[in-house]
């Protein structure tokens, strides 16, 4: 499962940068998602994309950028135990929308 979606034109590069396109204005990019609010969330609407790219920010990036709060969907259990390695939280909330 982790191949298939970490192979999945879904989650590269190019395909996040066309789903930005597409999406509201005032959002900023930011490491293959969206920061709006001082959230930082999922690029494109997950009607169209099956899969999301890894979770592959750190609390500096995070802190840099003012965010306060992250609130992705459609992750992988593998996904979230990866990125949350790599960061320093008060709180993981993980729930099914």
């Amino acid at each position: 499962m982790k191949e298939q979606v970490l192979t999945s034109p879904f989650v590269s590069k190019e395909f996040l940068n066309l789903a930005y396109n597409f999406s509201d204005s005032d959002k900023q990019l930011f490491n293959n998602c969206v920061i709006n609010n001082k959230v930082v969330s999922n690029t494109g609407n997950r009607d169209f994309i099956d899969y999301r790219p890894e979770i592959a920010f750190t609390n500096e990036e995070l802190h840099k950028n003012n965010v306060e709060k992250v609130m992705l969907d459609s992750l992988h259990y593998f996904q979230i135990k990866d990125g949350l390695s790599n960061l320093h939280y008060k709180e993981a909330v993980i729930f099914r929308w």
